[in-house]
């Protein structure tokens, strides 16, 4: 009883838990906000007070070297999954390379979103399986910049993300990879999945099981007797999505400005089929295109003198601004 006590006397003085010294890769759990945030410093570490990259939120709980970049699955997910609502990472976190994913967020029910997840590295991750395993709250998530090139188990990764209602899996390379059951099961909201590969895996059970809003490229829906990855391609029978980006094109040589759907990448000086061979002049696109708010669009100021002619070609049809 008598070391409880000192303990707890310590932990409200803000007792140093963490010493400073070499940078560290840490989870930090802060229960005041209900975020746990990811970041790299070599600074003096206390239960009770806030640290550098924690947004003035006190340190409740936290961990560090491997138990972050190989054990993180068996750290926070069994203490935090019916707490956590936040996840942060912070940019110092770039600079950490973990191995292991598995479970780093399974079975986190409430969790609402997740920032700067551009910031974790994955070029050396073996294990992604059940990373995002029962997320049913997350209604978006942006691993688009994810590299899979090293990874070998996808199983359940995505399993049960059930307010999901696209993901961007179009830079995911499977080479490696063996296994992919139940890798998107459940996830009954889904409607697109973007990919412009066709992926084989060995293992690959109930991988679409309960996708039940897929649509593919063209317009295959879920069928409970489709849900292994001979159906993982974006062709005739497949549920993955080409992915397209928003564009609007001016053309100073026609005094026009053409809006396009396009896989293809766009560059200025270049001549197009959907420019009607007119040189592009300049380029806007994705949320400068389709969600300009109350704003005045950001062409406005370079065409308003010379616009002539506006061309709304027809793959904008699959556009939806808002």
């Amino acid at each position: 009883m008598k070391k409880i006590i000192t303990f707890l006397a310590l932990l409200m003085m803000g007792v140093t838990l963490a010493k400073a010294g070499r940078e560290t890769p840490y989870a930090i759990w802060c229960e005041d906000n209900y975020t746990l945030y990811f970041g790299y410093t070599d600074e003096t570490i206390s239960y009770g007070r806030p640290c550098s990259f924690t947004e003035s939120n006190n340190v409740t709980k936290l961990w560090r070297g491997d138990d972050v970049t190989l054990r993180g699955g068996y750290s926070w997910p069994s203490t935090l999954k019916d707490k956590l609502e936040r996840v942060v990472f912070d940019e110092s976190f770039k600079q950490v390379k973990p191995e292991n994913l598995y479970k780093w967020f399974a079975s986190c029910g409430i969790l609402k979103s997740i920032e700067g997840l551009q910031n974790l590295d994955t070029s050396e991750v073996i294990y992604m399986s059940s990373m995002f395993n029962g997320c049913g709250n997350l209604t978006s998530l942006d691993v688009s910049h994810f590299n899979t090139e090293k990874v070998m188990d996808m199983f359940g990764m995505f399993f049960g993300c059930s307010k999901l209602t696209s993901l961007d899996v179009s830079h995911f390379n499977t080479e490696k990879v063996t296994d992919m059951s139940m890798m998107f099961m459940g996830c009954s909201k889904l409607k697109t999945i973007y990919c412009n590969d066709t992926w084989n895996i060995s293992s690959s059970e109930d991988m679409f099981k309960g996708c039940t809003s897929l649509v593919g490229e063209y317009g295959k829906t879920y069928s409970e007797s489709d849900i292994d990855c001979r159906f993982a391609n974006p062709g005739e029978n497949g549920y993955f999505t080409i992915p397209r980006t928003a564009y609007a094109l001016w053309c100073e040589g026609n005094n026009t400005l053409y809006f396009v759907n396009t896989n293809k990448e766009v560059t200025t000086g270049n001549q197009y089929d959907f420019t009607e061979n007119n040189e592009v002049t300049a380029i806007w696109s994705g949320n400068d295109v389709t969600n300009t708010g109350s704003n005045t669009p950001k062409w406005y100021t370079t065409v308003h003198n010379d616009l002539k002619k506006v061309v709304f070609d027809e793959s904008f049809t699959r556009v939806k601004p808002t």
